[in-house]
């Protein structure tokens, strides 16, 4: 089965537009690929969504399990420098890496920039649905 990495601002736009996305979200569920997830990329996840969209804690709580019952946490363990520009993204490397991912889904333009790292292809919600 195919592991994937969904990148945070993946789940953000799952959560809150739908889309491509939930699309992805949604074949998860179904058992089409394996979602691999940090413990980085789910706190992440609540930052971003109480910071910047106001979410409420019982609201991130629900997002939280719905997320750990379709993901599997891996330990990241890896040190990665591979995009100086934004470092907070070599976190999603370093998951993906330790998670032995086959594909990083982003719409973080540091990170697509790469297209592919240690043979992990790195593609758009649109591309990734595109080529599966």
């Amino acid at each position: 089965m195919k592991r994937l990495l969904l990148d945070t601002n993946i789940y953000i736009s799952a959560i809150l537009f739908g889309g491509k996305p939930k699309e992805i979200i949604d074949l998860a569920k179904e058992n089409k690929f394996e979602i691999i997830i940090s413990e980085y990329i789910l706190w992440e996840i609540r930052e971003v969504l109480s910071r910047k969209f106001k979410v409420p804690d019982n609201r991130l709580n629900i997002i939280e399990h719905d997320i750990l019952s379709l993901a599997k946490i891996v330990k990241v363990s890896s040190m990665i420098d591979a995009i100086a520009e934004h470092p907070a993204d070599n976190a999603v490397l370093a998951c993906a890496i330790d998670g032995n991912v086959d594909f990083i889904i982003s719409g973080d333009q540091h990170i697509l920039k790469l297209k592919k790292y240690n043979n992990i292809l790195i593609l758009t919600p649109q591309k990734f649905l595109h080529n599966k």
